[in-house]
């Protein structure tokens, strides 16, 4: 049975963000990974992209990294069910992650970790592969930043989860019949179109069955010593670390680092630690100068 397995969810408009948390997994694992990309669009350069990123890993790293592609119209699929609910930012993609159990089934495998496009990964994933292995159930952070993690399958009351980071059992969720169950939820709560993932997956998931990991593995928060210490960071919101506007803070500086060090490699260029040290810092003073520039303009836009 295959382990070490990492489910995302994207279209074309986000390969590119893929792209950047793909290669931030694979730098800092210790471990063969499989990945699996469940798309409703791509074209065939985003994919070669992300194909190559983890061919070059593979052989620098000499460990057995593999990614399947997996086409899924999940508007259509949406529509069979009679639901009729609003994209999100644009897309029906946030929605897949609650079928995922129907999607892989039938492949050699249980555990698996889902994240969202819009995540980054800063240390050995090792800590959460190995928790994964443990997990029966479904996990991840909670919502809510004012709890804190407690022990393994321990009841917690009134939980929710950030869906950006989930911990399944494919087994479990198929036994809990959790697709229709979500479907279900969904039809009762898309009266105005909107649909909460993270409602849904509170509501179909029994509380008892919900596990709390270590808040490091899904650190949403924009500032702060957590995104320091994050294994993943979560840029959830409109703040996204790619637009312009986005105030340059930490979180984002670490983002524009590994995109930089993506740019390089589809420039035939895989830098060293020492040197993506040296660059990170140099984006790290710059933000400063940056941040600046952005107020400035800001204000002077602002008395016109």
């Amino acid at each position: 049975m295959l382990k070490n397995n990492i489910v995302f969810s994207t279209d074309r408009s986000y390969a590119k963000y893929l792209g950047v948390l793909l290669y931030s997994i694979l730098d800092n694992t210790s471990r063969p990974l499989n990945f699996f990309v469940l798309y409703s669009s791509l074209d065939d350069d985003s994919r070669q992209k992300l194909e190559v990123i983890v061919e070059v890993f593979k052989i620098t790293k000499k460990l057995d990294f593999t990614i399947e592609f997996i086409q899924v119209d999940i508007e259509k699929k949406l529509q069979d069910y009679g639901l009729n609910v609003a994209t999100f930012r644009g897309c029906f993609d946030p929605y897949t992650r609650l079928f995922v159990s129907d999607i892989l089934a039938g492949r050699d495998l249980d555990k698996i970790i889902y994240l969202d496009v819009d995540m980054l990964c800063r240390m050995d994933l090792a800590p959460l592969l190995d928790k994964a292995e443990e997990i029966s159930t479904c996990a991840g952070v909670t919502a809510d930043t004012s709890k804190l993690p407690s022990a393994a399958n321990a009841s917690h009351e009134n939980t929710e989860l950030n869906p950006g980071l989930l911990v399944c059992s494919l087994k479990y969720l198929k036994e809990l019949d959790f697709s229709s169950k979500a479907v279900r939820i969904m039809q009762t709560q898309s009266t105005d179109g909107f649909c909460s993932v993270q409602e849904i997956i509170s509501q179909a998931i029994p509380q008892a069955d919900l596990v709390l990991l270590n808040p490091r593995f899904n650190v949403s928060t924009p500032t702060g010593s957590r995104v320091k210490s994050a294994v993943l960071l979560h840029y959830p919101g409109a703040d996204k670390p790619w637009l312009k506007e986005t105030h340059w803070r930490l979180k984002k500086v670490y983002w524009q680092a590994y995109l930089l060090y993506l740019l390089l490699l589809y420039r035939g260029m895989l830098i060293r630690r020492p040197t993506k040290k040296l660059l990170l810092g140099l984006l790290s003073v710059s933000r400063v100068f940056i941040n600046c520039y952005m107020s400035l303009k800001q204000l002077i836009v602002g008395k016109k």
